[in-house]
C-alpha cells in the first residue's frame, strides 16, 4: 500500500528521524502585540507567542507619545506639539476633543436661544445653572492643587449673582457683596487655619463672581435689547464654533481664535443686512469689532481662573468668551441705545 512503502532516499531500514519538539515555557505574564498594535493574551502555549496576521484592518487604541507596531516595523507616534512660551503653556486654551463635544456644543446652542426666545425667566436659569456650574468645577480643580476654597459656595454665589440680574443691577451688585460676606463668613467657621482663611475665601470669590457676574449681564442685555442679546449671542457662538472647528486640530494657539475672529465677521455682515434692532446696518460691525478682541480675551481670563490651562473643565470653556464681553456688551449697548434716543 502506499503508507507502508519506502520514502525515496531513504532504506526501508533506516529508523525514521524523531522530531523533538521545543520545550515549553512558563505562560508569560505581559501581553504581547500583534502586527497591528492589537495586544493579545499568551493564554495558548507556543501558538499564542507568534504574532497574529489579522484578517482586516482593525483600529486600536495607540499612545500619545511613543511607537505602535505597524507590519512588523516600529513607527514613532508624534503628539500635540508643546507650547514654545510660558505664556502659551499657561494661558491658551487646551481644546478637549473626548466624546461628543460638537453635539453638545449645538445643544448648549439650542437651549440658550430657546431660553432666549422664551422669556427672561427661562434665560436666568439656564445661565444660573451654568455659572454655578463653572463656579464649582473651577474651585474643584483648584482643591485638587491642595489650594482651600468651597465649591458649594462658589456655585450658589455663580448662580445668585445670575439669577439677581433679572431684578437689576443694584440686585446684582448686592448678590456679589453678600457672596463675599457669606464666603469669609464660611471659611471663618471651616476648619480652615487662621491663616488661611482669608485666602480661601478669596480663591471661592474669585471662582464664583466673574461667571456670576457674566452670566448676569446676558440676562442684563436681554432686559435692555433683545435684540442686542440675539446678536451677542451669535456672535459668541460664532467665535467658538471656529475657534473649536479649527483651533482643536491646528498645531498652533493661533489659527482657532482667527478663525472665529473671521466667523464673527461673516455673521456681523448678515447681521448688517437684516438690520436687526439697534443696530442698523453700519454700528454692528463696531460691536463685532468688540466681540472679536473680547472672545478671546475671556478665554485667557478664564485660564487664569483656572489652576492652568489643561484643567478639566468644561462647564467653564461653556461661557469662557462672555467673562469680559458680556459686561461691556451691556454697557456699550446701554451707551448706543440712550445716544439714539
Amino acid at each position: 500500500s502506499r503508507a507502508g512503502a519506502p520514502r525515496a532516499g531513504r532504506s526501508s531500514g533506516e529508523p525514521k528521524p524523531t522530531e523533538v519538539a521545543p520545550p515549553l515555557e512558563p505562560t508569560a505574564l505581559t501581553r504581547t502585540p500583534t502586527i497591528t498594535g492589537a495586544p493579545i493574551d499568551e493564554e495558548e502555549g507556543v501558538a499564542a507567542r507568534s504574532p497574529r496576521v489579522l484578517p482586516r484592518v482593525r483600529t486600536v487604541a495607540v499612545p500619545v507619545t511613543g511607537h505602535v507596531t505597524v507590519r512588523g516595523r516600529k513607527r514613532a507616534v508624534a503628539g500635540p506639539r508643546p507650547r514654545k512660551t510660558a505664556f502659551g503653556r499657561r494661558y491658551a486654551v487646551v481644546y478637549d476633543t473626548a466624546g461628543w463635544k460638537v453635539t453638545l456644543g449645538v445643544a448648549w446652542f439650542l437651549a440658550v436661544f430657546g431660553a432666549l426666545v422664551t422669556g427672561w425667566a427661562a434665560l436666568t436659569f439656564v445661565y444660573g445653572i451654568a455659572a454655578g456650574w463653572a463656579g464649582m468645577e473651577a474651585t474643584l480643580r483648584w482643591r485638587e492643587r491642595g489650594v482651600a476654597a468651597d465649591p458649594w459656595v462658589a456655585a450658589a454665589g455663580a448662580a445668585a449673582i445670575a439669577a439677581a440680574a433679572a431684578a437689576g443691577t443694584n440686585a446684582m451688585g448686592v448678590a456679589i457683596l453678600v457672596t463675599v460676606v457669606v464666603a469669609v463668613a464660611y471659611t471663618a467657621f471651616s476648619g480652615v487655619h487662621r491663616h488661611h482663611s482669608l485666602s480661601a475665601a478669596g480663591n471661592t470669590v474669585g471662582c464664583a463672581v466673574p461667571f456670576g457676574l457674566a452670566a448676569g449681564c446676558v440676562v442684563l442685555t436681554r432686559d435692555l435689547e433683545i435684540g442686542a442679546a440675539v446678536v451677542l449671542l451669535l456672535f459668541v457662538a460664532a467665535y467658538e464654533a471656529g475657534d473649536y472647528l479649527i483651533g482643536s486640530g491646528a498645531s498652533n494657539s493661533i489659527e482657532g481664535p482667527l478663525t472665529g475672529i473671521v466667523t464673527v465677521a461673516v455673521v456681523a455682515m448678515v447681521v448688517a443686512v437684516l438690520r436687526v434692532p439697534p443696530f442698523d446696518g453700519a454700528p454692528v460691525f463696531a460691536f463685532a469689532a468688540l466681540a472679536a478682541v473680547l472672545c478671546p480675551a475671556g478665554q485667557l481670563a478664564a485660564s487664569a481662573i483656572l489652576p492652568a490651562a489643561d484643567a478639566h473643565a468644561p462647564s467653564v470653556r461653556r461661557i469662557d468668551s462672555l467673562l469680559i464681553l458680556a459686561p461691556v456688551w451691556v454697557w456699550t449697548v446701554g451707551l448706543f441705545i440712550d445716544a439714539r434716543v
